[in-house]
């Protein structure tokens, strides 16, 4: 997880990411990696359901 945030300066500097996206980045790996965490650990859940708004 923390070589993906650091991943964020490096899009940046590569202009491959807006510096005005890098929170909506970074808060998309944490959730993320929160689903990824409770899938591993309550494996008998069907499935995760996302809930956002839209763009």
């Amino acid at each position: 997880m923390l070589s993906l945030a650091f991943s964020a300066r490096t899009l940046v500097l590569f202009r491959q990411l807006a510096d005005d996206t890098v929170p909506d980045y970074l808060s998309g790996l944490l959730i993320g990696d929160g689903v990824r965490a409770g899938l591993a650990t309550h494996s008998a859940v069907d499935g995760p359901t996302i809930i956002g708004r839209g763009v």
